[in-house]
């Protein structure tokens, strides 16, 4: 899973605490290169480089977006 800097702590916070051993870390890096499963802010989801993304899930509220990539 990719992520943005603004959700990683988060993410790997929530993943230590509920031990979802399946899940691997996430780590401060671009969510754009070769993840498969990409949660970032919706202003990235909306760019240019998101093309290929299929969304999943928006919260307006957090104004984040959960992505698969490909079509």
């Amino acid at each position: 899973m990719g992520a943005s800097w603004e959700f990683e702590p988060g993410i790997n916070f929530y993943r230590a605490m509920w031990q979802l051993a399946w899940m691997e870390p996430v780590f401060r890096e671009s969510p754009m290169r070769t993840t498969i499963t990409i949660y970032c802010c919706a202003m990235i989801f909306r760019s240019s480089n998101a093309v290929s993304l299929k969304l999943l899930l928006k919260d307006d509220l957090s104004k984040s977006a959960l992505a698969k990539a490909g079509s």
